[in-house]
């Protein structure tokens, strides 16, 4: 019937506020929990703003100022890096000249100790310093005749060479010196060719 239905329709609208009522005091309890929370939590802020509220404030310019440095100092970074590129191709480049250096002293003076330990072919013939002597005296010490002579010497000590050699200047030697040096060439069986001046006014060629 019309009113048994009608109960019915009363009973459910009951049971669902019922159900309502229950929700709205879950989420009531759930409000007051989080408030709680978040009123300890702010009175536990409160404690801490507290302790800072007695202090002075701190100048903190300076680490602004070092702050502002190192940005600064961060633009120079990338000629730092090629600052030290350099610096290492200025090593590697000295290493590199002083080896250089090294190597072209030795070719300096190697050729000087090799020849002031080796046995020299011609008598009196010595090196000091890579200097070559001729009985304790320079090369450009000796006259005109003795320059001739070492010359010869020098010739002849190496047999394998060609067995000939120009005397350029003999006019420089007197007449006696002059035979005493073809007379050793001859004797050497070393050929020559001497070229001398005269006060003739045509060429001359002679036989020895």
């Amino acid at each position: 019937s019309t009113i048994e239905r009608l109960k019915a329709e009363i009973r459910a609208a009951d049971e669902k506020l019922g159900g309502l009522d229950r929700k709205l005091q879950d989420k009531i309890a759930l409000a007051d929990s989080q408030y709680e929370a978040k009123k300890a939590k702010l009175a536990k802020d409160m404690q801490i703003a507290d302790g800072y509220i007695a202090k002075e404030p701190v100048d903190c310019s300076h680490l602004q100022e070092e702050v502002d440095t190192a940005e600064r100092m961060k633009k120079y970074l990338n000629e730092y890096r090629r600052m030290q590129g350099l610096e290492a191709d200025v090593k590697r480049l000295k290493t590199e000249s002083d080896e250089l250096t090294r190597k072209i002293e030795l070719a300096r003076t190697l050729p000087g100790q090799i020849l002031e330990t080796a046995t020299l072919p011609v008598e009196g013939l010595t090196v000091e310093n890579g200097i070559p002597l001729i009985h304790g005296l320079p090369v450009s010490n000796l006259s005109e005749g003795e320059k001739l002579n070492l010359c010869v010497d020098v010739a002849l000590s190496k047999p394998n060479n060609l067995q000939i050699i120009l005397i350029d200047g003999a006019e420089k030697l007197s007449d006696e010196n002059r035979n005493k040096l073809y007379q050793k060439c001859k004797d050497k069986g070393l050929q020559f060719v001497a070229t001398r001046t005269t006060n003739d006014s045509e060429l001359e060629v002679r036989y020895l």
